[in-house]
């Protein structure tokens, strides 16, 4: 990554120079240079950038803009990385209003933003506000998507996640076991989403003394 950096900073002073800061190209460049940093685990790094971008664009598009959306998001998965998920929810919910906003509640891209919301929400053990996004994803994403989306079966599994965290175990299994169906389908076996489900199944068996 480190001599895609240089080469992305070299970009970056082009546009500057031809641009100036408040510009989409340099937008850009600032969000290539973000993602590095946070594919590296340099988060504080990212997250300073990011920020940089968001207060651009905003002043570019205005708030309400699909790409101020990204922005907010972008910043959730570094929060959620860090393992700081309160922020982390608060910068999904900012993205998804906007989304809800450019898009209505039913686009594939808001269907998305409560799939990443409800994310941080089971990861907080909020159950009952994740199991509700993920309804709200599932039942879009079968009006955008086949039935046998990879989409779709990440929705099965995250809410099998949360009847497990419920101890709704019969539940959990029904959904992880719809989830490999579609993953085997699209992926075949050696696929890390079957993996995901073959564990998160192993583990509801497990909670329930079904050990062989």
């Amino acid at each position: 990554f480190s001599e895609a950096l240089v080469l992305f900073r070299k970009g970056l002073e082009i546009h500057i120079k031809l641009h100036g800061e408040d510009h989409p190209e340099v937008a850009m460049a600032n969000n290539n240079i973000a993602n590095v940093y946070r594919t590296q685990g340099k988060y504080v790094d990212a997250l300073g950038l990011f920020k940089k971008i968001c207060d651009t664009k905003i002043k570019l598009h205005g708030l309400v803009n699909e790409d101020v959306a990204g922005t907010y998001t972008n910043m959730a998965n570094v929060y959620a990385s860090q393992g700081n998920f309160e922020e982390a929810e608060k910068m999904y919910q900012q993205g998804l209003e906007i989304m809800v906003k450019v898009h209505g509640p039913e686009h594939p891209d808001v269907a998305t933003s409560h799939y990443n919301l409800a994310n941080v929400y089971l990861r907080q053990s909020k159950n009952k506000e994740a199991m509700e996004l993920y309804k709200k994803s599932l039942a879009s994403k079968l009006k955008s998507h086949k039935a046998d989306h990879p989409d779709v079966a990440d929705t099965y599994t995250g809410m099998a996640n949360v009847y497990k965290a419920q101890g709704e175990y019969e539940k959990a299994l029904e959904l992880f076991k719809k989830g490999i169906d579609i993953n085997v389908k699209v992926y075949g076996e050696d696929h890390p989403g079957v993996a995901v489900s073959y564990l998160g199944m192993a583990s509801v068996l497990q909670g329930q003394g079904r050990h062989e």
